[in-house]
């Protein structure tokens, strides 16, 4: 055959270094996600312990205050109020992502079995971290305190319909000093976490670099202020840019793992499958509930074999959002601040 055509080189194959794949799986920054994991353990005893299946409902209990009496003279005969308790029934929520793996599927591929196996696993990981983001943050903003007409003590005004202090637009460079006065003002003193909008973060950036050699310092009132940039919007209401408020260290994630996945049972390659549990490979300290099983198939239009084993694999991530109960009806320790026009 002229010009050498049965001896032509085919396309030359390599694999990209894993840096190089970065782009392509990367996900969402989740800051409601990572706040919640910095206070994993609420109460006592753990709720891993208590909780025993997952549908094993777990109460925990708290103190509440006690309203404070008008006396003004002592009596020999005094009596008092007293104060109460409060039950709270903790709740869970799953999120899971089910894969496939032929095992075949790696004999005329670049990638492996193993190799695949450990992108599905990762990419797993990667999706549950993204979803239960959305849902922490979700949980925050549908949670916050919606109490009619709270005292902003001048720091801004309370709109009673979207529950948000908003902040007048001739204070936009006082945005994080007026709701640290806020906070305040409902009684929080100490550290703040935070979780802005893009609008509001890039607010704070300027805002934190405008020091003493600057013609204006700003940056005074960032203070105690922990603040976290999400991307994902929390208030289409509010274009100008607005944040989630809270005393630091008040909301929790509560993982839990079925018990049977913690001991480990079964095999993974067999169809009756296994019970285990994954470390997330992303680094949180996270572990995931795996279940899995083996059992013959036609993998031929999946890349695999007519005569294969196909791995019927799925990732759980169980956890609970929680934050300080309080007895007072519509209020939360979360607030929300925006920037008005």
């Amino acid at each position: 055959m002229a010009n050498y055509t049965a001896s032509a080189l085919l396309a030359a194959q390599a694999n990209f270094i894993p840096a190089f794949e970065q782009p392509e799986v990367r996900r969402k920054q989740d800051p409601a996600l990572m706040l919640a994991m910095k206070n994993m353990q609420v109460t006592i005893p753990g709720h891993q312990e208590l909780r025993k299946k997952d549908t094993r409902p777990v109460k925990a209990y708290i103190r509440i205050k006690r309203a404070p009496s008008a006396t003004t003279a002592k009596a020999y005969n005094h009596t008092g109020t007293k104060a109460d308790s409060k039950e709270v029934t903790l709740s869970w929520v799953q999120f899971v992502e089910p894969f496939t793996v032929y095992r075949k599927a790696g004999q005329s591929n670049m990638f492996d079995y193993a190799a695949q196996l450990g992108h599905e696993m990762a990419e797993s990981a990667r999706n549950l971290h993204s979803r239960a983001g959305t849902a922490a943050l979700a949980y925050l903003q549908t949670n916050r305190s919606q109490v009619a007409a709270p005292s902003t003590g001048g720091a801004g005004a309370w709109n009673g319909a979207n529950f948000a202090l908003e902040i007048a637009g001739a204070d936009e460079k006082r945005f994080y000093q007026n709701l640290a006065s806020f906070m305040r003002r409902q009684n929080y003193r100490g550290q703040l976490d935070i979780i802005s909008d893009s609008t509001a973060y890039r607010r704070a950036e300027f805002l934190g670099n405008q020091g003493n050699a600057n013609q204006e310092n700003l940056s005074f009132q960032f203070k105690d202020l922990n603040i976290s940039e999400s991307t994902e919007d929390i208030d289409a209401n509010y274009a100008n840019g607005c944040a989630l408020v809270m005393p630091a260290a008040s909301f929790a994630g509560l993982p839990w793992n079925d018990p049977l996945n913690i001991a480990g049972e079964g095999s993974y390659d067999e169809y009756t499958g296994g019970f285990g549990v994954v470390q997330d490979p992303l680094g949180s300290g996270l572990l995931f509930d795996f279940h899995a099983y083996t059992q013959r198939a036609d993998g031929s239009a999946q890349g695999g074999g007519i005569q294969d084993l196909v791995l019927e694999a799925e990732m759980t991530l169980t956890i609970g959002w929680v934050t300080p109960p309080l007895s007072a009806a519509n209020e939360s320790v979360v607030w929300e601040v925006a920037q008005g026009a």
